[in-house]
């Protein structure tokens, strides 16, 4: 009488067991090995972007400091050719004056010299031929063979045949001063000062492409450095986000957990109220 009251609460009992173990053998079995290869990817992505964190500011240091350096070559450049262009400008004032000076002064003056040496040895060579005229003319009645006379005509003809020749080598010194040496001069004077001027027109040149090449320089260093703040910033935003998504995961995750957790406790309660009702 006994048995035949407890066998259905002993069947009860086994079924209930047989169900609770039936759901504990469905239940899902925690992906281990996911949840590990997930943890590991995400401490990879995160050394990852650490590196290329360290990696984009070590180049916008190098960047900041490049587009600095060019900035002052570029100061420092165009106070060279400022330095250079005025000095060539004082060289090009100073050939021009000497030319001047020539044109005006040197080259007149020298030829008026040269005109006044050649007149006073004309004077003399003029007084020279009077003086053996009035020796001649003194001597031309006496007896030749007299020594003093020959000596003093002599000496009479030779100061005027040398007078000849000085006029002669003056007057060639002065053509050739006058058509050659001063023209030459000047030719080089006026040389050096097409040379200066060449020279800073030179300058005026290469500064110009100096400062082209340098504002290109600039511009790209400027663009490079922007470039790579853009690109941190963009990173910065990404992590940010990437931040923000996880947090929300994680609460989804642990909403998840809870309702799980409530489902259990609601068919352990219907266990327990069956068995109670048995």
């Amino acid at each position: 009488m006994k048995f035949t009251t407890l066998a259905p609460l002993l069947i009860a009992t086994l079924a209930t067991g047989c169900n609770s173990l039936q759901h504990a053998s469905q239940a899902p079995e925690p992906d281990t090995h996911s949840e590990l290869s997930e943890q590991d990817e995400a401490a990879d992505d995160t050394s990852k972007k650490e590196d290329t964190r360290e990696d984009l500011e070590h180049k916008l240091r190098l960047a900041t400091d490049r587009l600095a350096l060019q900035e002052r070559e570029r100061h420092e450049s165009n106070q060279q050719f400022a330095d250079r262009i005025r000095f060539a400008g004082v060289e090009v004032n100073m050939a021009q004056a000497k030319l001047d000076v020539f044109r005006d002064s040197v080259a007149p003056q020298r030829l008026a010299s040269e005109g006044l040496n050649l007149a006073s040895t004309k004077d003399r060579a003029q007084q020279a031929a009077d003086e053996l005229a009035q020796i001649e003319i003194m001597y031309k009645d006496q007896d030749l063979d007299d020594l003093t006379a020959e000596f003093v005509v002599s000496r009479g003809r030779r100061n005027a045949e040398r007078a000849a020749q000085r006029i002669e080598i003056q007057e060639a010194g002065f053509a050739r001063l006058k058509n050659h040496e001063l023209p030459s001069e000047e030719q080089g004077l006026a040389l050096a000062v097409e040379k200066a001027a060449s020279a800073l027109q030179r300058l005026h040149g290469e500064r110009e492409i100096d400062q082209y090449r340098k504002a290109i320089a600039l511009e790209e260093a400027r663009f490079g450095l922007t470039k790579l703040a853009n690109e941190l910033s963009e990173l910065n935003e990404h992590e940010h986000g990437h931040d923000d998504d996880h947090d929300h995961d994680g609460d989804e995750g642990h909403d998840h957990d809870d309702g799980h957790d409530h489902e259990d406790g609601h068919e352990h309660s219907e266990s327990e109220a069956h068995e109670d009702h048995q």
